[in-house]
């Protein structure tokens, strides 16, 4: 075979397999294939770049040319071989040709690269003029065996130094404690290590320089370091993989200036902070894993809102409050341009903090514990509908029944203009606050050793205390007093008054009908649109009405008891039942004032 064969049988030479191994000879070190770089990579400047203008097809030009120089050096000595070169080399020069001798090259072991081979070593850090050992701070030569695939724009000077960028940290940062935290956690951020599973906090109100600190880093990091979507750690309606794809290889991901009154993505933020690996595919690609190297950073006016409680999440933030704010006419607009001046004595000063971070690891901060601490407790919302609407650590035969305590809450929140947790969800944080689900009477669901208080916020604007004395049946046990206009005027339907039943004074919400034992009647000022509906049978039977709610005319008569208590209809059948949600009763009701159940 010719020079560029790789020992193919001389049938199998002149073949686009042939073409695609002249290739993978020609080109290795200079081109590589890798999922981790979504396809073809050139080396060009250090280090590997995708090859987003197709210099692949520039470079598969050339072996089409190798075949016809290679026919002229055999024209004199083998004629009839030197024809079959010439011609392979046109035909291999369409187009079809070529795009199979790239496709089939791709595969090549001196061309395909595994992701996990890319940037392999952590502690390597390319710079512009070589590469950095941070395990000993020494510089090599770039050498394309090393498959790095980023870059730092900035040169290795040994001993430059960064005076204006130190006097920055001191003004933005008094604290020093947070200084030797930032630069350690910085110096951390030049490797590829995930040790520390946290997510730091840059907060502030503005005018504080913690964007002009994390902008210099950033342009320090170059290819290590990504400005991430503003969204990339919310809440959002919809996700896509290119996103965390975006991710492989970083060294330092932030976040900045997210929406005020936006959720943090608790789960996103526990894995992209940890050590799993991370499954993406960018544009148009195959899926693929990638170990993490990426450190976060959001960098916000704004904290947002966290609704977990759980250790998970809040051992992972670190709160590092910037509370200097610098008035207007005191602030250096040529600080920018000053600061990258230093660029690399700010590296410097960097690594140093890196082999501080290898020897003693990351030091804490009093400022960044009390910062983090206050930021729990302002995001603790059941803990602030406790303090406000509950008497906790009762004796073990005091409860709350679910269907009382959740319209509570909501309603709370709707007042407080907090966002109301699902059911389910507030029935998870209570168990981890120590009040797991028990059973109430009537098996119904039930908190122990807690209670409302009598101020509790009361769902439509209407209802009892909340913790009213029960009987053996597990429904409230009736009371002599005679409540006049219980409920306020949003209900009229459940406003109340006194009858005689069988010589006793009862107090009910009247209907037009009567039970055994009970007189319900309506006097006719109250619309018939909000009168309840009408019982009939004994009270032993239920009450019927087509496909909606059935009651008993005894739990009739007790959700008649609560609406006198003041409370909303609705509310007072999910409060008797006690086997269907709230929502499936204001399905079921027309109205709160009296519909039909």
């Amino acid at each position: 075979g010719g020079n560029f064969g790789d020992d193919l049988p001389p049938e199998l030479e002149l073949t686009d397999l042939g073409n695609s191994l002249r290739f993978a000879r020609r080109f290795e070190g200079k081109l590589i294939y890798s999922p981790g770089t979504g396809g073809y990579a050139a080396y060009r400047d250090g280090r590997y770049v995708r090859d987003e203008l197709g210099s692949r097809f520039e470079h598969a030009k050339a072996v089409p040319k190798e075949f016809m120089a290679e026919a002229l050096t055999l024209a004199d000595s083998d004629a009839g071989r030197a024809k079959a070169f010439a011609k392979h080399g046109v035909n291999s020069s369409a187009r079809p040709r070529i795009e199979s001798m790239v496709a089939l090259a791709h595969s090549d072991p001196r061309i395909a690269v595994a992701s996990d081979k890319l940037d392999a070593d952590p502690f390597t850090f390319n710079c512009a003029n070589g590469t950095v050992d941070l395990r000993t701070d020494g510089l090599r030569r770039h050498n394309p065996a090393d498959r790095l695939t980023k870059i730092a724009p900035v040169e290795y000077v040994e001993g430059a130094e960064c005076p204006a960028w130190l006097r920055f940290l001191e003004e933005v940062l008094p604290d020093q404690e947070l200084r030797v935290f930032l630069k350690r956690w910085f110096g951390w951020c030049l490797t590829g290590v995930v040790k520390h599973e946290i997510l730091p906090v840059f907060y502030g109100t503005g005018k504080n320089g913690k964007s002009t600190l994390v902008n210099a880093l950033l342009d320090i990091l170059g290819d290590y370091g990504q400005q991430a979507p503003q969204d990339l750690l919310v809440v959002k309606r919809r996700e896509h993989p290119t996103e965390l794809a975006d991710l492989f290889g970083r060294r330092l991901v932030a976040s900045a200036e997210p929406e005020e009154n936006v959720r943090l993505n608790e789960s996103l933020v526990k894995q992209l902070t940890g050590r799993e690996r991370v499954r993406a595919r960018y544009m148009r690609q195959d899926f693929f894993e990638f170990e993490p190297t990426h450190k976060l950073l959001l960098l916000t006016n704004h904290k947002p809102i966290v609704q977990g409680s759980d250790d998970g999440i809040w051992r992972r933030l670190k709160v590092v409050p910037f509370e200097v704010s610098i008035p207007e006419p005191k602030q250096d607009k040529s600080l920018p341009a000053k600061l990258r001046a230093e660029y690399p004595g700010i590296l410097q000063w960097a690594i140093e903090g890196c082999l501080e971070w290898q020897r003693e690891g990351l030091p804490g901060a009093q400022k960044i514990d009390a910062a983090s601490d206050e930021y729990r407790e302002e995001q603790d919302v059941i803990g602030a509908f406790f303090d406000e609407c509950c008497i906790l650590d009762q004796p073990e035969d005091v409860h709350v029944l679910m269907s009382t305590l959740y319209p509570a809450y909501q309603e709370w929140c709707k007042q407080s203009g907090e966002g109301a947790l699902s059911k389910k969800h507030f029935g998870d944080r209570l168990t981890e606050k120590g009040y797991p689900p028990e059973r109430g009477p009537r098996n119904k669901p039930a908190r122990r050793r807690m209670t409302l208080r009598d101020d509790a916020p009361r769902p439509d604007g209407g209802g009892p205390r909340f913790d009213y004395a029960r009987g053996d049946s597990g429904y409230p046990t009736d009371s002599n007093e005679t409540p006049t206009n219980a409920n306020n005027a949003k209900s009229q339907g459940n406003t109340c008054y006194p009858v005689e039943s069988q010589g006793n004074a009862e107090k009910s919400c009247k209907t037009e009908e009567s039970t055994e034992g009970v007189t319900l009647g309506y006097p006719d000022s109250v619309p018939k649109s909000n009168r309840n509906p009408r019982v009939r049978g004994d009270a032993g039977s239920r009450v019927t009405q087509g496909n909606k709610v059935t009651l008993t005319a005894e739990q009739e008569h007790f959700v008649e008891r609560l609406c006198a208590e003041g409370m909303a209809r609705k509310w007072a059948i999910a409060e008797v039942l006690g086997d269907e949600t709230t929502d499936d009763i204001s399905a079921k009701t027309n109205d709160s004032s009296g519909g039909e159940a």
